[in-house]
């Protein structure tokens, strides 16, 4: 009898230990992942969040931006983590909803290396041009593109990110062409195309408020539904009678697989606590995002939804980028790994 009474008791033990674990999450410092470079909006929202999640939780968020193609170096290091909710992701749709469709070894898979905690913000995309340039409408961008194929160029953060994806059905919607010129990330497209270097972009708005304000950037469409607040005079796509162009960008909040499902609980209250504090849905608005909390059953959902659509967009324009890159080499390549504290 002593022998299955101790197996009892060693087998409540532990789930007492996985019970206060849980209970105590986090013990030490949260790791959070953005797998894109500094500066750009992927940056801004994460590190918003993280700062979010540090006043919830009482410990150090610390964000690690490790970019490079295409967000899927990052996202590796995610995937392979330990599954103990100390290393989570900010994730996007360029990493989980395209590069499933641009690499042939991806060292991941979307839907059972990782597992979504809740959206965190979603914007529209606006096409912009230099305020100094010719095109003084979309239409105007439009007839040239038609008149003019390939001579226009422009700049997504890489080949295959939900920017350039966007810009491919803009152009197959429009019936015009123009060149792609990729950049390692969002920061360095808005430079190019201050600097004269590239015709137009699609960035959201935390990238281009401040710009447009300023009088240095013209917007000259909306992807999303409705018109922005900041940008009145900005039409949408469907009010140009171009209604298929419906994109946009979201951020969630993702672990890897195999966190304890307490933990990831925990997670998702501290989430949803975070997003419905008032500071910080004033922090992602003034940074341009529209705080838009989603439960992980419905984040799930909106990929598989996402996977399909924008497959095929990508399928139809052949678009590939072979294999992806071994997660060190590629780290390492990329020069851009580093932490740093939100505090």
């Amino acid at each position: 009898m002593r022998l299955p009474l101790l197996i009892l008791a060693t087998v409540m033990s532990l789930a007492g230990t996985a019970t206060l674990r849980a209970e105590d999450y986090p013990a030490k410092p949260v790791t959070l992942i953005v797998p894109f470079t500094p500066g750009g909006p992927a940056d801004s929202a994460g590190r918003i969040i993280a700062r979010a999640l540090e006043h919830q939780s009482g410990r150090p968020f610390i964000v690690e931006n490790i970019g490079g193609a295409g967000s899927t170096i990052g996202v590796t290091r995610a995937a392979n983590a330990t599954p103990d909710g100390y290393s989570l992701l900010l994730a996007s749709s360029s990493a989980l909803v395209m590069a499933p469709h641009l690499y042939t070894n991806l060292r991941y898979n979307p839907f059972t290396s990782l597992l979504p905690i809740g959206q965190i913000t979603e914007a529209p995309f606006i096409v912009l041009v230099n305020s100094a340039s010719k095109f003084r409408s979309y239409a105007d961008l439009l007839d040239y593109g038609k008149a003019n194929p390939g001579k226009m160029n422009f700049a997504t953060p890489g080949l295959g990110t939900v920017q350039h994806v966007t810009i491919e059905l803009m152009m197959d919607v429009g019936r015009f062409s123009a060149t792609h010129v990729p950049f390692k990330g969002a920061a360095p497209t808005v430079t190019a195309l201050l600097g004269g270097e590239v015709d137009f972009i699609v960035e959201t708005p935390n990238s281009a408020d401040a710009l447009v304000a300023a009088g240095r950037l013209r917007p000259l469409a909306i992807t999303g539904t409705r018109r922005l607040p900041q940008m009145p005079d900005t039409p949408t796509f469907q009010e140009l009678g171009q209604k298929d162009v419906e994109m946009r960008s979201w951020f969630a909040l993702i672990a890897p697989k195999g966190v304890p499902a307490p933990i990831m609980a925990k997670l998702e209250a501290m989430l949803n606590a975070a997003l419905t504090n008032e500071e910080t849905r004033k922090a992602f608005r003034a940074a341009g995002f529209e705080p838009a909390p989603m439960p992980p059953a419905e984040v799930s959902t909106m990929i598989r939804r996402e996977h399909e659509k924008f497959g095929a967009i990508i399928k139809a324009k052949n678009i590939k980028l072979g294999h992806a890159p071994p997660l060190q080499e590629g780290t390492v390549l990329a020069g851009l790994t580093g932490g740093s504290s939100v505090r």
